[in-house]
């Protein structure tokens, strides 16, 4: 019986210690994003996840003004936030788009065929504002853009 109730006690401590250990692992899946020169520079989770979908070359993301993220600044409902990814015809080979505040920050990776190209739009989930972060494959090497998202919760007064 005395076992029985420590073991009981350790996982109640546990349980207390869990919302905060939890906090500190969104935390750090928040990464910095920063743009330094014309180097587009990732941290953290999402430099990893960068790694694992493109191998070395995500250590070499370009910025870029070829493509563009068309998404409104301030988003009414965070559950359906539009996205469009503009961009040069037969530029992109593959696309992968990135939510840095979202719990699972890789939101959507695309290997377009030689038969389709941008614009490629879809709707996706915001746990709360932030960056959409966008990193394509083409012929010449990785590219990243990035866009800040504002997510408005609340009601509406009108009668």
């Amino acid at each position: 019986m005395k076992e029985h109730s420590s073991t009981r006690r350790n996982i109640i401590k546990a349980s207390f210690a869990l919302p905060f250990l939890s906090q500190g692992i969104v935390q750090q899946a928040i990464a910095s994003t920063y743009i330094l020169g014309d180097s587009f520079v990732v941290h953290g989770k999402i430099h990893q996840l960068l790694v694992d979908i493109y191998g070395q070359q995500a250590n070499h993301v370009t910025r870029t003004d070829k493509l563009q993220i068309e998404t409104p600044q301030i988003a009414e409902n965070r559950a359906v936030v539009p996205v469009a990814i503009l961009g040069e015809k037969n530029l992109v080979k593959s696309v992968v788009m990135l939510v840095p505040g979202n719990a699972e920050p890789l939101v959507e990776a695309v290997t377009l065929s030689p038969y389709v190209d941008l614009p490629l739009r879809c709707r996706i989930r915001m746990e709360r504002s932030g960056d959409i972060i966008v990193v394509a494959e083409t012929r010449d090497g990785l590219l990243g853009i990035k866009q800040h998202v504002k997510i408005f919760v609340g009601r509406s007064n009108c009668t």
